[in-house]
């Protein structure tokens, strides 16, 4: 094992996390992957801007995604997972491709309210943070995760890598942590503040959601 694959448990402060932890009766709701210990390589799935938590697919996250800009307490747990070099390599590549193609992944915003019912939506090219990290993990065959097939949310993947735990506490008292005028760069975060009208917002929440009910009954076909 040469190599190391962080992942992040997170307790955000947003609303949507809040409905997230009341559903699933856990104190986290938010998982993401990092390829660094300093966390200034760290993907997830999640909202695109600060201002609308309905719209949402992959991101490269930092501090200040996760505390929403606000220099507030965020809690988290860090777990260090040894990989060798080959299954690092696998997992960069799947995050990458994925990365590059963000305007063809969304959100699974079906899986979230899927939270409330106890049902898992898996639709083509959209995730949830936890089925996100997930898959990261098992494309490049990562023991920890391979004999879950139901794991769902970051209670699920707590459970399961629980002996790679390196931190927990808050997110700015994590002694590695990367500044994130390094890590976060200026047109990331100037699009994560990106405000546009309420009216542009409902509109743009509104189409996401139809490509989501699209693919929902274009998956149902494939079976």
């Amino acid at each position: 094992m040469d190599k190391h694959i962080y992942i992040v448990i997170s307790k955000t402060q947003s609303y949507i996390g809040k409905l997230i932890r009341w559903f699933t009766k856990y104190e986290y709701n938010h998982v993401s992957i990092s390829f660094d210990k300093e966390l200034s390589q760290m993907y997830s799935f999640g909202r695109i801007t600060i201002v609308n938590p309905l719209v949402g697919g992959m991101v490269k996250e930092s501090t200040y995604t996760l505390s929403l800009g606000f220099s507030r307490a965020v809690d988290i747990k860090v777990y260090s997972i040894p990989v060798s070099i080959e299954q690092y390599n696998k997992i960069l590549y799947f995050v990458n491709t994925m990365y590059k193609d963000t305007d063809g992944y969304y959100y699974n915003l079906l899986g979230f309210f899927g939270i409330a019912f106890g049902k898992k939506w898996s639709l083509y090219k959209t995730y949830t943070c936890s089925e996100f990290v997930i898959d990261a993990l098992r494309y490049a065959a990562v023991h920890a995760v391979l004999g879950n097939k139901n794991l769902v949310y970051p209670r699920d993947i707590d459970k399961a890598i629980k002996q790679y735990i390196c931190f927990e506490g808050n997110l700015f008292a994590y002694p590695y942590l990367f500044i994130d005028s390094a890590s976060y760069d200026y047109f990331q975060q100037n699009k994560f503040e990106l405000k546009k009208s309420l009216t542009f917002e409902l509109l743009r929440s509104l189409v996401h959601f139809k490509m989501l009910v699209v693919r929902h009954f274009n998956s149902k076909r494939h079976y």
